[in-house]
């Protein structure tokens, strides 16, 4: 974690990234590793698998705020998207929440994110290149909200979220052949097949290119048991 960055949503941290570090143990957020950076030094944290929570900044800056007795603001938003899109089917109680929006972009190749948060997902392997990929990601690493997105055109008719079927194709975005999927994994569905498999990866044929405009943006909550199952499963780590 980006201890610059971290300031910008607790101000009242301790100046010295030794005094952050020692708050943040205080707190029982262990700091593995601190390490010196010219653009922010940079603490390894060991996190809780029961504190989701802790693994965004906004997250972090509330902990500190309990302590610090200060309140954290929200970040800042804008209005919702002028393109809504009709409630997805949803065929399983392991899907908890589930939303899609739209939107249109006028490039959605290369792109420059700030350079604070270019450096901050490139601590997580997460910097991409593509503009609205690293968008989402930056959202997940700002207030703990996953998003997905699909390349809309080239999704075939609504989306649903079910359950696999046995032996069922995916064709993961880490992998150059279908995987074929046990069956009761929770995966978004289109018309033809698997597009994602929930909260652990998409699939090559929806996935955002340098030549995609319209996205589909998903925000989703499922049930945390079922994903690890499925990661496991999968013998993924996302």
């Amino acid at each position: 974690m980006n201890l610059s960055l971290l300031r910008r949503y607790r101000p009242e941290m301790p100046d010295s990234s030794e005094d952050a570090c020692a708050l943040l143990e205080d707190l029982g957020i262990e700091v593995k590793r601190l390490q010196p950076s010219p653009d922010g030094d940079v603490a390894t944290l060991e996190l809780l698998a029961n504190r989701g929570d802790h693994h965004c900044y906004v997250g972090i800056a509330r902990e500190l705020g309990g302590r610090l007795e200060r309140p954290t603001p929200a970040p800042p938003s804008s209005e919702p998207a002028p393109e809504p899109s009709a409630a997805p089917a949803v065929e399983t109680a392991t899907c908890l929440a589930f939303g899609i929006g739209r939107c249109t972009l006028a490039d959605a190749g290369p792109g420059r994110l700030p350079e604070e948060w270019r450096d901050a997902l490139a601590l997580n392997d997460e910097h991409t290149g593509l503009l609205a990929v690293d968008a989402a990601n930056v959202v997940g690493r700002e207030i703990g909200q996953p998003l997905h997105v699909y390349d809309a055109d080239r999704v075939s008719g609504p989306l649903r979220v079910r359950l696999s079927d046995e032996g069922e194709p995916a064709d993961l975005l880490d992998s150059d052949e279908p995987v074929p999927l046990p069956a009761g994994l929770t995966v978004v569905a289109d018309d033809e097949g698997v597009v994602a498999v929930a909260g652990v990866m998409g699939t090559r044929r929806t996935a955002v290119t340098a030549t995609t405009r319209r996205l589909l943006v998903e925000s989703g909550l499922f049930d945390p048991v079922a994903v690890r199952r499925a990661a496991r499963a999968l013998r993924r780590q996302t």
